[in-house]
């Protein structure tokens, strides 16, 4: 069956990387997803009125799209949760302010999403100071070895390289504060359930 899947973002003001980051995601090979967008108040500009835009430019007519503002400053940990709790796919994407994905991404990560899947841990692409890539090459993993101790002390699942199951990720998000970092806070608690 095929599942849907949400791509939650926050935006804070107008970043370098903003319209090829959203280029990327309109351009998804995969057809079954929504954009949630978490703006976060920024002093002197925002973002909306570029990524409606662009929104509205794009060839899928029938893309569910949410745009979510905040009328003071909360941090990506706040923001994330609140595109996290406006979601309803089967399976949450995150997306940060600089990340530009492969074509292909949401396709690949449907197809590793299946039976008792709750996360899925892939790498990406990095770019080098000269703004071009250093590896063509993304490998997804469903299983990677990690200790307690290890996702406890260090963030090194970042959200840009994590895909969570939907439901668990809104239970969590009512359950527990997303602080210090979204993507710390729920690889610490999938872990512990994994590990029952």
């Amino acid at each position: 069956m095929k599942c849907k899947i949400s791509v939650c973002l926050t935006v804070y003001g107008i970043s370098p990387f903003l319209e090829e980051q959203f280029k990327s995601i309109l351009n998804q090979s995969y057809d079954d997803f929504e954009i949630i967008v978490f703006e976060d108040k920024h002093p002197s500009e925002s973002a909306e009125e570029l990524i409606k835009s662009m929104i509205d430019d794009c060839d899928k007519h029938d893309l569910n799209f949410t745009y979510v503002s905040s009328d003071f400053n909360v941090g990506p940990a706040v923001g994330f949760s609140r595109a996290i709790e406006k979601s309803s796919g089967d399976l949450l994407v995150f997306s940060d302010h600089d990340d530009i994905w492969n074509e292909n991404k949401l396709s690949v990560l449907a197809c590793k999403f299946h039976g008792d899947v709750k996360a899925i841990y892939h790498n990406g692409i990095v770019f080098g100071s000269d703004n071009e890539f250093k590896d063509n090459n993304v490998l997804y993993s469903e299983q990677k070895k990690l200790s307690l101790i290890n996702v406890f002390l260090s963030n090194f699942i970042i959200g840009a390289s994590f895909a969570v199951d939907g439901k668990l990720a809104r239970e969590y998000v009512r359950k527990y504060s997303f602080k210090p970092m979204h993507d710390w806070v729920l690889v610490f608690y999938l872990f512990c359930i994994i590990k029952k």
